[in-house]
C-alpha cells in the first residue's frame, strides 16, 4: 500500500494550479504585438468570496493576449491531460469568449491571432447563433472543430468548465462537473479525407428513374373547374362618354372570380419505376492516410488569445494536471465555491427584485354606490 502510494506522489503531476492571486504580472507574459488594439487584463477581487481573486476583462472591443509557460510540457502521446477552469460572463453579454489555448514552443512576447495553437478549449458566444463550448484541435497545420456542437446558455454565474484528453484518445467535455460529450477522437473530428470517392467515369444513366412519387396520368382536370383569379366584372357598363377612337376599346374592371378553386394539379402517385436515389460507384481514395495520430500534442503553454465587443468576463481556477484524482479532488473544491457564489448572487438578486404592488381593492360601482346611499338615507334615526 506504501508503495503504491509513493509511486502515485512520484508519477502524478500538476503542470498548472493558477488561481489569480498575487505576482500574476510576474508569472504571466502580456504579448507586444502591435499589430490590433489590446484591452487590460487586471486581477481583481471577487464579489460575494472572502480573498478569491479572478481574471477580468476589462475593456469593449479589444484583443487581449497573455501566456504563461506551463511547470513542465505536457504530452498527450504519453500522459492523460485533465484541465479545468472558470468562466464568467456578465449577464447582459453579447459578444466575446472567454476560451483559452494551449500552444507548443510559444514566443509570449509575439503572441498574436495568427499564432497557431494545439487546443483550443472554452465558452464562445456572440448574438443569438453562437453560444457554445469550443473544442477545437490542431492537425496538419489545419484546426479541427468537434463535431457536436456543446450549448452554453449564459446566466451571469460562474461556471467550471472542464476537458479530459486521454493518451487512449478518449475523451469527455464537462460543465459543471456534468459531462456534456464523451468519445474517442478519431470518431468525433473531421479530420481525415474520405476512404472512398465518385468514380468520375460513372454516369447516371438517362432512364434512371429518380422520383418517388409523379402525376396520375389517369387523373384529368374536371372541364368546370375555374383557376381563373379575377373575371370580367358583368355589371359594369361603358361610360357613355367614352370614345374608343380616342380611349382605346373599352373593357370591365376586372373583380375576384367567386367561383375561384385554385391551381389545378393532377394527383400524386407511387412511381411504379422508381429506382432510388442514383449514387455514382465508389473507388478507393488515392489521397487517404489513415493517420492515427490526431490529437498527439505536446503542450508547454497555456494563452487567452481572445476578441470581444464587450467587456467584463472573467477567468479562474485554472488548473492542469495528469491524474484523475488529483482532477477531481480539484474540481470539488471548485464547485463547492461557484455554488456558494452562485447562491450568494441569487439570493442578492431576489433582495433587489423590484416588489410586486398589493392589488388595488375594486372600486364600488355607481350602481352599488347609490344603493349604499339609498340604505343609509333610508336607516331610522334613534329617537332622543
Amino acid at each position: 500500500m506504501l508503495a503504491l502510494l509513493l509511486f502515485y506522489m512520484v508519477h502524478s503531476k500538476i503542470y498548472l494550479d493558477e488561481k489569480f492571486e498575487e505576482g500574476f504580472e510576474k508569472r504571466w507574459v502580456i504579448s507586444e504585438d502591435t499589430s490590433v488594439t489590446h484591452g487590460t487584463l487586471k486581477v481583481v477581487e471577487k464579489e460575494h468570496c472572502d480573498k478569491e481573486y479572478g481574471l477580468k476583462f476589462l475593456n469593449d472591443s479589444s484583443f487581449y493576449h497573455a501566456s504563461l509557460k506551463l511547470k513542465e510540457d505536457i504530452d498527450f502521446t504519453k500522459s492523460d491531460f485533465y484541465f479545468h477552469y472558470v468562466a464568467q460572463y456578465q449577464k447582459d453579454h453579447d459578444c466575446g469568449g472567454v476560451y483559452v489555448k494551449f500552444f507548443n514552443k510559444l514566443d509570449q512576447k509575439n503572441l498574436n491571432r495568427d499564432t497557431p495553437y494545439s487546443v483550443m478549449f472554452g465558452p464562445d458566444m456572440c448574438g443569438y447563433s453562437t453560444k457554445t463550448i469550443h473544442l477545437i484541435i490542431s492537425h496538419n497545420d489545419k484546426n479541427h472543430q468537434l463535431k457536436d456542437k456543446i450549448n452554453f446558455d449564459n446566466d451571469g454565474y460562474p461556471h467550471l468548465i472542464s476537458v479530459f484528453i486521454g493518451k487512449d484518445r478518449k475523451f469527455w467535455v464537462k460543465l459543471d462537473g456534468e459531462v456534456k460529450k464523451e468519445g474517442i477522437l478519431g470518431e468525433n473530428f473531421d479530420y481525415l479525407l474520405p476512404k472512398t470517392i465518385d468514380d468520375p467515369e460513372d454516369k447516371k444513366p438517362e432512364d434512371w428513374e429518380d422520383n418517388p412519387m409523379i402525376d396520375d396520368p389517369e387523373d384529368k382536370k374536371p372541364e368546370d373547374w375555374d383557376d381563373r383569379k379575377e373575371i370580367p366584372d358583368t355589371n359594369a357598363t361603358k361610360p357613355e362618354n367614352w370614345n374608343d377612337e380616342d380611349d382605346g376599346e373599352w373593357e370591365p374592371d376586372l373583380i375576384k372570380n367567386p367561383d375561384y378553386k385554385g391551381e389545378w394539379a393532377p394527383k400524386r402517385i407511387a412511381n411504379p419505376k422508381y429506382k432510388g436515389e442514383w449514387k455514382a460507384k465508389q473507388l478507393p481514395n488515392p489521397d487517404f492516410v489513415d493517420d492515427k495520430t490526431f490529437g498527439d500534442h505536446v503542450v508547454s503553454h497555456i494563452g487567452i488569445d481572445i476578441w470581444t465587443v464587450k467587456s467584463g468576463q472573467m477567468l479562474d481556477n485554472m488548473f492542469v494536471s495528469d491524474d484523475a484524482q488529483e482532477f477531481e479532488k480539484d474540481e470539488k473544491r471548485v464547485l463547492e465555491e461557484i455554488k456558494q457564489v452562485t447562491d450568494k448572487m441569487k439570493e442578492i438578486e431576489k433582495q433587489n427584485a423590484p416588489k410586486e404592488a398589493p392589488a388595488d381593492e375594486p372600486e364600488e360601482s355607481s350602481e352599488e354606490k347609490e344603493d349604499s346611499e339609498e340604505k343609509v338615507q333610508e336607516e331610522p334615526k334613534e329617537d332622543l
